[in-house]
């Protein structure tokens, strides 16, 4: 080798980073070449040290790293030079290598070995789930396209490189996702708007009174139809006067805004008191005509988003308005805002409330299209799974939900019925055994994996993919489809799921367009198993069980998320137990406690709140401030008497107004159980079971009779019973003599004593249970104007 061809190194390194390498030795201060040859060799058979120094002075190099140790010496750095242009066996120059999918822990270690080199990942980045394929590929370019998917850098750490997640390019794609979420949210505002604009009258009160008994509505016809509401009008403008950059940075829950905010709320502007106006008089006039037409008594009333009987308080607006609120749920999945506003009068009485929602609607990275139309496989056990979820699963993150109230003997009673999962087809044992244990057997290595894996292999690139839970459902839908091409996946499947792909030269890099989703959307893979086996063994899932699982969990089980799809798979009612209204972020809270805290209070006794360990305290405050009901507030009745529905309606209720200050450390919680009577069905034909009591038989013996309330309750098929314990475990807070909160859960115990029996053989006091609650069900609903009665095999006897 010629000394000119060292230098054409030198300049390969100075074209990858000009600044590192300015200092490089000239020609002439480097030593004959065969020296460096022989203390090469030297290094190699004598001083292991030394060759690792010099390798890792090669290697940053390489990697355009500055060095910046003082102990480098001028010999050194030609040395390490040398290395390179001699192909010392620093790293591979190319890399063949394929993960469907794992932990970034696990993949970079099977990477190292393939490479050669050592490559670990901080942390922050190890749960990621990396998809790789390399044929051929250049190790620094496949490193470099790691790093981008997981929005990290790599850091030479002694021998071996560390893969750590950039807090700047994690700030940076943040900013970005929130400028595009904002950008939505301001084309939906300003659409509500446009759509509010007009006065409102007696012809449109008279249609959304009209509304209420009017079954053959649809929900696009009530969306246009709230926008002509009082509420919905006044919600679309104060929407618009707050500001779409600040409705749409609203962390995920309950924020209030308030004309004179305090510590626990966000302000509204000045200019809101015009709509507000506004809004006070157009709801009179709806509320009259409302009652005047008496919708409500002895029928149902539908209500839907926004549609709701117009609420009037027992405020005085004459009196004028005083202190209002906007409370807002921002919820995601999809990202909308829940907007409930109140007005009171100067002395904090509610005089109106009424509420709408705004929401961008569905928003995805533009992928570039794919034109590649070569169809796509999945592995057997793949093709299986998403087969089953293709059955199960709805295409959304919602299922449609109906809500009736009826007017029984001046007393106000809801019903809210949701379609539940068709009965869940048999699996085979092999697949059970993969979905029992997500802990060994990575989900999103069975379909989303190999299907990105095999199209990138039918386009002949290279694929380097950092996959978030939230993907799971998405592409199972998608990869489950025999059509699903290798074109759709890398374009149109992967912008569904809110995966940005970044095309170039051969490469195909994929990552979330939102960075956050790795942490909201991830499910912890050890608890899940655990939860899973537990429901699998005893056929239900009791309280300790699920607070353990939420305990380690960021989120909840979600019904298209991927713990609420394996519950769905394996154990349906388990899983309708921890989403049918359970308060399971309480349940969280309780699960975060020690086991001696957990204990004390089954057994009744006192626990502080300032005694909470700081993880439970955290997620405790944030349940009180978030929960969908909140705490009860006691607060004396003034002479003239205010209540509506049974409840003061005073500003002083709402719990940012109750407790400004957050949650009193000297608070106290209690908790206590009721037992009663249950049954565990079973359905014979796949071994489905679900935990009943007498209320819920008579809840579905009603849902059976009554085929408008929507969907099927699939009751009929559960046969076999067997006595059980149903208990009902209250945690009940005293923040104050006059501010309390509860949350009740459920827990079971079976009778081992008992057999399995048909529903005749169960105990005569139970049945007499189910026939009693039937009877006050069928009192208080009647069928309603433009429904048919359609027969149904019943649930059980």
């Amino acid at each position: 080798m010629a000394i000119d061809q060292d230098f054409a190194g030198r300049n390969y390194l100075h074209e990858l980073r000009p600044a590192e390498f300015r200092q490089l030795p000239s020609q002439k201060s480097i030593q004959p070449l065969n020296l460096m040859r022989d203390e090469l060799h030297n290094c190699d058979s004598s001083n292991h040290q030394r060759l690792i120094d010099l390798k890792s002075i090669a290697l940053a190099l390489r990697s355009g790293t500055r060095i910046r140790s003082h102990a480098v010496n001028i010999n050194d750095m030609a040395l390490a030079v040398l290395a390179l242009l001699l192909a010392q066996p620093i790293v591979p120059a190319l890399i063949t290598y394929t993960s469907p999918g794992g932990t970034a822990q696990s993949v970079l270690a099977e990477l190292s070995r393939a490479a050669g080199s050592r490559l670990e990942a901080a942390p922050a980045v190890a749960d990621d789930i990396l998809v790789l394929r390399l044929d051929k590929a250049p190790l620094d370019v496949a490193m470099a396209k790691i790093a981008d998917a997981a929005d990290g850098d790599w850091r030479q750490d002694g021998g071996s490189y560390l893969l750590e997640r950039s807090a700047q390019k994690v700030r940076e794609r943040e900013a970005k996702e929130d400028e595009i979420r904002a950008q939505h949210f301001q084309s939906a505002i300003d659409s509500a708007a446009e759509q509010s604009r007009g006065a409102f009258d007696k012809a449109t009160a008279q249609k959304l009174v009209e509304l209420h008994r009017d079954n053959s509505k649809t929900l696009p016809d009530v969306a246009t139809l709230g926008l002509k509401a009082p509420s919905g009008r006044a919600i679309a403008a104060i929407a618009k006067l707050i500001g779409a950059d600040t409705l749409a940075r609203l962390p995920i829950g309950r924020s209030v805004f308030a004309t004179v905010p305090n510590r626990m709320q966000l302000p509204l502007p000045s200019s809101v008191a015009e709509p507000l106006r506004r809004f006070v008089a157009e709801q009179k006039m709806y509320a009259d005509l409302y009652k005047g037409q008496d919708t409500s008594a002895g029928n149902e009333v539908r209500v839907f988003g926004g549609i709701g009987m117009p609420y009037m308080g027992p405020g005085s607006a004459e009196a004028g308005i005083g202190k209002s609120l906007l409370i807002v749920y921002r919820t995601v999945e999809p990202d909308s805002l829940v907007m409930t506003l109140v007005a009171y009068d100067p002395e904090g009485l509610e005089i109106a409330n009424g509420d709408y929602s705004i929401s961008p609607g569905a928003y995805a990275p533009q992928n570039p299209p794919d034109p590649n139309n070569e169809l796509v496989g999945l592995p057997t056990m793949g093709s299986e799974i998403a087969m089953a979820i293709q059955n199960i699963s709805s295409g959304g993150r919602g299922r449609s939900m109906f809500r009736m109230v009826s007017i029984v003997n001046d007393k106000r009673v809801e019903f809210s019925s949701t379609p539940v999962d068709p009965a869940p087809k048999p699996i085979r044992d092999a697949l059970r055994q993969v979905l029992l244990n997500p802990d060994s057997v990575e989900p999103l290595a069975l379909v989303a994996g190999p299907a990105l894996v095999e199209a990138a292999e039918k386009e002949g690139i290279d694929l380097v993919a950092d996959l978030p839970d939230s993907t799971f459902a998405g592409f199972c839908r998608a990869a489950g489809s025999a059509k699903s091409t290798a074109g759709a996946l890398l374009s149109t499947t992967a912008a569904a799921c809110g995966l940005e792909v970044d095309r170039n030269e051969g490469w195909a890099a994929i990552r979330p367009s939102a960075p956050d989703v790795r942490l909201t959307s991830r499910v912890e893979r050890k608890p899940l198993g655990r939860m899973l086996r537990e429901a699998d063994r005893q056929g239900f899932l009791g309280m300790e069980s699920v607070a353990r699982f939420l305990a380690a969990q960021r989120k909840n089980p979600g019904f298209e998320d991927m713990d609420g799809l394996y519950l769905r798979l394996l154990n349906p009612s388990a899983f309708a137990m921890i989403s049918g209204g359970a308060p399971l972020n309480a349940l969280r809270v309780y699960g975060l406690m020690g086991a001696g805290q957990r204990g004390a209070l089954l057994r009744g006794q006192r626990l502080l709140i300032r005694d909470l360990p700081p993880a439970a305290r955290a997620a405790f405050d944030r349940e009180v401030y978030n929960d969908a009901i909140g705490p009860t507030v006691d607060i004396p009745t003034p002479s003239s008497g205010a209540y509506v529905d049974g409840r003061y309606r005073a500003l002083g209720a709402e719990r940012t107004e109750a407790m400004p200050m957050g949650t009193p450390p000297d608070g106290v919680l209690t908790m206590k159980t009721d037992e009663k009577p249950a049954v565990l069905a079973r359905d014979p034909q796949n071994g489905q079971v679900a935990l009943w009591s007498a209320d819920n038989i008579a809840s579905m013996r009603y849902q059976a009779e009554r085929p408008d309330l929507g969907g099927p309750t699939n009751a009929d098929r559960f046969t076999r019973f067997q006595l059980a314990q149903m208990d009902s475990p209250t945690l009940h807070v005293d923040f104050s003599p006059k501010v309390t909160m509860s949350w009740t859960f459920t827990d079971a115990r079976l009778d081992p004593t008992s057999t399995p029996t048909g529903y005749s053989g169960l105990p005569a006091s139970f049945r007499d249970a189910v026939d009693a609650t039937l009877a006050a069900l069928r009192q208080a609903f009647t069928l309603g104007a433009g429904n048919t009665r359609r027969p149904r095999t019943p649930p059980p006897g």
